[in-house]
């Protein structure tokens, strides 16, 4: 019996390592990038109205968990697609709970943030800068190089 354990766990393991070294990771990565939209989904930052200000995805709007039952007006037709997420991935899924519960037929629960921001995509709101140091010091380097 654990042979045959040992033989599932280590067929396991070198699948999961094929898929890796194929780039078919079944992991999450960060910034992966956000699934494929449909034109006109509306991308939705559960997250507090501060929180939004320092940063977001480009074409959000803020909508936080606790006000989204009474904005859902906002959201447009409950047919449309709609795409959530927030700093962690905990708000998002209550957000897209409450979405679906509320009509909407096709929502995304895009999780925390950074899993969906690539460099440069998110931005702060009120500069239209990069929103964190690193991404500052990427498009510092970049615009040296093109001097």
């Amino acid at each position: 019996m654990t042979t045959l354990v040992a033989l599932l766990v280590a067929s396991l393991a070198s699948f999961l390592v094929w898929r890796f070294l194929n780039g078919d990771s079944p992991l999450p990565q960060a910034g992966a990038g956000a699934p494929k939209l449909k034109p006109g989904a509306r991308i939705v930052d559960v997250r507090t109205p501060a929180e939004f200000r320092v940063s977001h995805l480009q074409g959000a709007i803020n909508v936080p968990t606790g006000a989204l039952t009474k904005r859902l007006a906002e959201l447009g037709p409950q047919d449309g697609q709609v795409l959530v997420y927030c700093n962690s991935g905990a708000s998002s899924a209550k957000a897209a709970v409450l979405l679906r519960d509320a009509g909407f037929s096709d929502v995304v629960d895009g999780g925390a943030m950074r899993n969906l921001s690539a460099p440069g995509d998110a931005q702060n709101a009120e500069q239209g800068e990069p929103a964190n140091r690193q991404q500052r010091r990427m498009q510092k380097r970049a615009q040296r190089r093109q001097r």
